[in-house]
């Protein structure tokens, strides 16, 4: 992920783009501190663009890591993180 404010916009730019930038765990979590910069007014931030790197904007979740849990391990993971399917 690309993050950066300048002149008032942020921008994230999603930048897995052999992967159609489909989400990896690791992105969830610089994605929700990236929004928590942008909320903070000392940054100076008024708008958030997100953008994909490549040809593709964004392809979902990267199902690669979640075929390696088990089917009772799913439900476990969306309980720790209970927003990551409404970013």
């Amino acid at each position: 992920m690309i993050f950066s404010i300048t002149d008032g916009q942020a921008c994230i730019t999603l930048n897995r783009p052999s992967r159609l930038n489909s989400f990896s765990e690791s992105m969830y979590a610089e994605i929700a501190d990236a929004v928590r910069q942008v909320s903070d007014p000392a940054n100076g931030a008024r708008m958030l663009l997100f953008s994909g790197a490549g040809r593709a904007f964004c392809a979902g979740v990267g199902f690669l890591k979640m075929w390696s849990f088990s089917p009772c391990e799913i439900p476990q993971i969306y309980k720790k993180k209970p927003r990551c399917g409404h970013l």
